[in-house]
């Protein structure tokens, strides 16, 4: 079993109900009863999984495909298997998404200004999209602090976007 201080680091690393929700209501037996399941997974497993859509054409949109895999591996498996034309404005718009649950989430970065947070929500598609050098510290817990403190690439990213998707994502 792990120790209280290994569990409190572990939860940590993420946050929402990371690690409180009990994930499987079945017995392992029961589960591989699913023998459509098994099949499947181990397919997935033989063929080394999903072959991502998305192109890596630059350091920021490498850290933006890193970062997805670090804040949502079910999003992120999702989103890579889009059709090429879609799946950047889609990881950026997740990202977006992300960044902004990040910031309400947190209860103690803005202590008891809570004018200050709505601010940074409220702005946040006219501040941190639209400032490439735009990034936040001392927000969120783990990979997702790291999505703020180094969001200006994601704004560089999206701002490469057509217009339409930009236009998406803003609203």
């Amino acid at each position: 079993t792990m120790s209280s201080s290994s569990a409190r680091d572990a939860l940590l690393k993420k946050q929402g109900a990371y690690g409180k929700i009990k994930t499987h209501a079945e017995s392992k037996l029961s589960q591989l009863s699913h023998l459509d399941e098994v099949a499947y997974a181990l397919y997935y497993k033989l063929t080394g999984g999903l072959t991502s859509k998305l192109t890596v054409a630059d350091e920021d949109t490498k850290f933006c495909d890193e970062i997805l895999g670090s804040v949502s591996r079910s999003f992120a498996a999702v989103i890579r298997q889009l059709p090429e034309k879609c799946c950047l404005d889609v990881l950026i718009f997740y990202l977006v998404l992300r960044a902004l649950d990040t910031i309400e989430d947190d209860m103690t970065a803005f202590g008891k200004n809570h004018a200050v947070k709505v601010k940074h929500l409220k702005d946040f598609y006219k501040v941190a999209l639209e400032d490439p050098t735009w990034t936040m510290d001392g927000v969120g817990e783990g990979d997702e602090r790291k999505l703020l403190q180094e969001f200006d690439k994601c704004a560089r990213v999206y701002q490469r976007l057509q217009p339409p998707p930009r236009a998406g994502v803003a609203d």
